[in-house]
């Protein structure tokens, strides 16, 4: 497995454990009418956006991950801005999660590989 896809993995990982901790064992959709305590929404969002991340990259497997996150990133920034618009704080929390986890994922692969 390359280091990016390593990556990916890696950070999905962490942004499944992050969501499930915060949600226990109560659904989405009854966090998100009583409020989403805890930032739950962004952290699904986080998720979600790293989900688009990880199908786009299994439809195309050659193309490299900079390159699906850069075409990934607009779409959620452009949804962040309709829902700062016309949508709740439960929209903007979401969209807010997964740009910032999009901005994340970017900047660690313009890193590169951490040294060893």
């Amino acid at each position: 497995m390359s280091a990016p896809a390593e990556l990916l993995a890696h950070r999905l990982a962490a942004a499944e454990a992050a969501l499930d901790a915060a949600a226990g064992d109560r659904s989405l959709c009854d966090l998100s009418r009583a409020g989403a305590p805890g930032g739950v929404k962004e952290l699904e969002g986080r998720l979600a956006a790293l989900l688009e991340v990880r199908r786009a990259t299994r439809r195309e497997p050659t193309r490299p991950l900079t390159a699906v996150v850069e075409e990934v990133r607009p779409e959620w920034q452009h949804q962040l801005v309709v829902a700062e618009e016309r949508q709740g704080p439960v929209w903007v929390a979401y969209r807010r999660g997964g740009v910032g986890e999009l901005a994340a994922l970017a900047a660690d692969l313009d890193a590169g590989p951490s040294p060893v």
